[in-house]
């Protein structure tokens, strides 16, 4: 007994592919969005508002870009 692979299955499976794609763009998006937001309203509070500036503040920006950078490559990679 040998599988054989038809050509429309293969096509289908592409085709699941491309659709995923999209779902997958926006997932990617969704999270270091609303992080930066978050980040951004925090920043915001302790430098406007507080006039306080701390470590944690700064290490908290490069968190979120090295976030906003994964999800790029992460993107790049499977689409």
């Amino acid at each position: 007994m040998s599988a054989t692979i038809s050509p429309s299955m293969l096509l289908s499976q592409d085709s699941r592919h491309e659709t995923r794609a999209a779902e997958l763009v926006a997932a990617l998006a969704a999270g270091p969005t609303i992080a930066a937001i978050i980040v951004a309203m925090r920043i915001y509070t302790r430098f406007v508002i507080i006039k306080k500036r701390f470590w944690e503040d700064y290490s908290i920006l490069a968190a979120l870009a090295c976030s906003i950078a994964m999800s790029i490559f992460v993107g790049i990679s499977k689409c």
